[in-house]
């Protein structure tokens, strides 16, 4: 009823969308988000993808999109600490860094994190690689420069 009461959805519909019942449009995503203490960006991706929405890009932003899509991720699997879904012989820092938009991982250790969180890897390659080309792109600028 706190939930409800804190986003103005009733009852009803707050457990339809938390028992996986219906798909939330974005405004209830949001208010959700805001009601549980959650950043709404986060949860953006994994909305996207359910309610099957073609993923707009943003040239500008693009590790940071895929950052927020990571940490929806980690928040749909209930908050995992960190070393219990880090891939083999990656340092929990660099997992870190990702989650940030500080640093784009390879592809290989991303994937093994998602599939650790119970996250579908395919629905998050075209974030990961946007997000590849624009962190290369900015790295032979800088080498130029």
């Amino acid at each position: 009823m706190r939930v409800s009461a804190a986003t103005g959805l009733p009852v009803s519909m707050v457990s339809a969308l938390l028992e996986d019942r219906t798909v939330a449009s974005w405004p209830e995503v949001y208010a959700l988000a805001h009601a549980l203490g959650g950043e709404p960006e986060d949860l953006r991706h994994l909305w996207e993808c359910t309610a099957q929405d073609e993923v707009a890009l943003d040239p500008n932003g693009e590790s940071e999109r895929l950052a927020a899509a990571l940490r929806g991720a980690r928040l749909a699997a209930g908050s995992p600490a960190l070393a219990t879904v880090c891939p083999p012989g990656i340092e929990v820092s660099a997992v870190q860094a990702a989650l940030r938009g500080r640093a784009v991982p390879p592809w290989s250790v991303l994937r093994v994190f998602l599939a650790a969180l119970g996250a579908d890897p395919v629905s998050f390659e075209a974030l990961w690689l946007a997000a590849r080309v624009a962190d290369l792109a900015e790295r032979e600028g800088e080498l130029r420069s």
